[in-house]
């Protein structure tokens, strides 16, 4: 299979949008501080996420991207990979 069957597969692609990056809450976490951001994604969809950026900074900064399940249950998503989550 060539590039151009496989992106056929995936269908129309996203229109994209400006980022519109925003930081909604900063917390200190000792070592690190854990943003609570958001950003767009495409076209009338915004993503939130959680950016956690090291205090002691030695360039260049590696990237994860923790990708989390929710398993139906919605209020857990990412605070589940950060650290944030609880449970009633």
């Amino acid at each position: 299979m060539n590039r151009d069957d496989f992106l056929s597969l995936l269908g129309a692609m996203p229109i994209k949008d400006s980022l519109n990056f925003n930081v909604i809450e900063e917390v200190d976490c000792g070592t690190f501080v854990r943003n609570k951001i958001s950003y767009s994604a495409e076209v009338g969809e915004t993503i939130s996420a959680f950016l956690c950026i090291p205090k002691a900074k030695r360039a260049p900064l590696p990237a994860i991207y923790c990708f989390h399940q929710h398993a139906g249950n919605w209020r857990l998503g990412k605070s589940s990979r950060c650290g944030t989550c609880w449970f009633a």
